[in-house]
C-alpha cells in the first residue's frame, strides 16, 4: 500500500533552519547528527546517530507531520539520541509502538501529544525531565513506566489520557 512512496518531509533543525528529505535520508552536521529512514511495508520510522563520535543527537521537530501521521505506527529511536525535543512526534495518530534509548534525556513538550493509538510506553531510566503537555492527549494511553531518577514533570504531562490505569510517581520528583 506504501511501497515506493514519494513522500517529502521536512526536518526543521531549530527555528530558523528547514531542510527537504525523502524518505531513507541522512541528516549530519556539527549540530545535527542523526539520520532517519521510513519502512513503507512495515510502516517503521528509525532514527539513529549517524557518527557517535561527533556527538549525540537531540531531535528538534519533524515537520509536516502530518505527512508521517497517518503512517507511521512504530517509532524506533536508536542509541545516542539524548533529547526529543517539543512537538516531535505530535499527532501521530497511528502510532502504537515506541522504543526509546537507554541515554535518553529528555522529553521534551508535547513530544507524543495526540499520540492517540499509542497503550503504554516505557521511559529509559536515564530521563530525567519530561515536558509539559508531552502525552497530552494520548487518549489510549494505559500504562506509563516513569524512572526512578526523574526529577522533573511538566504540567498537564498526562492530561486527558482517559485510560491511563495506573502510574507511579518516582520518590526523585520535588
Amino acid at each position: 500500500m506504501y511501497n515506493n512512496a514519494l513522500v517529502r518531509a521536512k526536518w526543521l533543525c531549530d527555528g530558523d533552519t528547514e531542510a527537504d528529505y525523502l524518505f531513507n535520508t541522512e541528516y549530519s552536521s556539527t549540530t545535527y547528527n542523526f539520520s532517519f529512514s521510513f519502512d513503507t511495508d512495515t510502516r517503521v520510522l528509525t532514527i539513529e546517530v549517524l557518527d557517535p563520535e561527533q556527538g549525540s543527537g537531540i531531535i528538534s521537530r519533524l515537520t509536516s507531520m502530518r505527512l508521517f501521521s497517518g503512517l507511521v505506527q512504530t517509532l524506533v529511536i536508536g542509541e545516542g539520541i539524548t533529547g526529543i525535543g517539543s512537538g516531535a512526534f505530535e499527532n501521530c495518530t497511528e502510532l502504537t509502538s515506541v522504543s526509546l534509548p537507554k541515554g535518553l534525556e529528555s522529553i521534551g513538550q508535547g513530544a507524543f501529544r495526540a499520540c492517540t493509538a499509542l497503550e503504554s510506553i516505557e521511559i529509559p531510566d536515564s530521563v530525567t525531565s519530561i515536558g509539559d503537555g508531552a502525552f497530552h492527549q494520548c487518549i489510549h494511553l494505559k500504562t506509563v513506566r516513569l524512572p526512578a531518577g526523574l526529577t522533573a514533570l511538566g504540567e498537564h504531562t498526562f492530561a486527558y489520557c482517559a485510560e491511563l490505569e495506573d502510574i507511579v510517581l518516582p520518590d526523585s520528583l520535588t
